[in-house]
């Protein structure tokens, strides 16, 4: 050990003690960052597998329609002698999407003070156990499931209006301000955003065909 003083010694000595330590920092942090990750991948996993909704399928009508007398629930859209073009129809097969509904499905509240909603937007509910569930909709406000009145759950309202495309049928952005689940400025901004991008869309595909048509192809 000729040419090192034990000072020299001793401090390599700190030097690896500390590089080791280190070490074992970097794994036990490593360790613990996967053990989380794969923990909240199962609990995530455990929450949409145990949802128990399939899918979900809606039918709603086009935009504002006034009329003389309502639709109900059992009626629509059958009973409604208009064009097929009048109406969408729609599948929800998202499983993050489907949970979520089925979480303010729970939340529903019937009142039996109210009267059936003037339906605008009919989904059927295909469940894991082979059953369906029936929830109609008005424009502006009113719930029913499986016939039965319910208060507006606007969460529940907002989620199925918005992710089957109703309000991108409303060629007004102004319409938007009378749907009571939009007076939430969140939501609302997302409606009115989806709008300007649906409508966007549907004047490039005019534009489209016009100029296709125009051209001779």
């Amino acid at each position: 050990m000729a040419g090192f003083t034990q000072k020299d010694l001793n401090g390599g000595v700190l030097s690896r003690r500390l590089r080791t330590a280190g070490n074992i920092m970097v794994l036990l942090t490593t360790t613990l960052l996967i053990i989380l990750f794969i923990t909240g991948c199962k609990t995530n996993k455990i929450r949409i597998t145990n949802c128990p909704i399939n899918k979900i399928e809606v039918t709603y009508l086009k935009g504002y329609f006034e009329t003389t007398s309502s639709f109900d629930c059992d009626s629509f859209p059958n009973a409604i002698h208009m064009s097929k073009e009048r109406f969408v129809d729609t599948v929800i097969i998202d499983k993050t999407l489907l949970c979520k509904i089925s979480n303010e499905l729970t939340k529903l509240a019937p009142d039996d003070t109210l009267v059936s909603p003037d339906v605008r937007l009919k989904c059927k509910v295909y469940k894991l156990d082979n059953t369906v569930d029936l929830i109609c909709l008005g424009d502006w406000f009113g719930t029913a499931f499986n016939g039965q009145p319910c208060n507006d759950n606007y969460n529940l309202v907002f989620l199925i209006k918005f992710n089957s495309g109703y309000y991108n049928y409303f060629n007004e952005a102004e319409f938007l301000k009378y749907f009571l689940e939009l007076k939430d400025s969140l939501k609302y901004n997302q409606a009115f955003e989806q709008l300007e991008i649906f409508q966007s869309k549907r004047i490039r595909q005019t534009w489209s065909d016009t100029t296709m048509v125009k051209i001779g192809l």
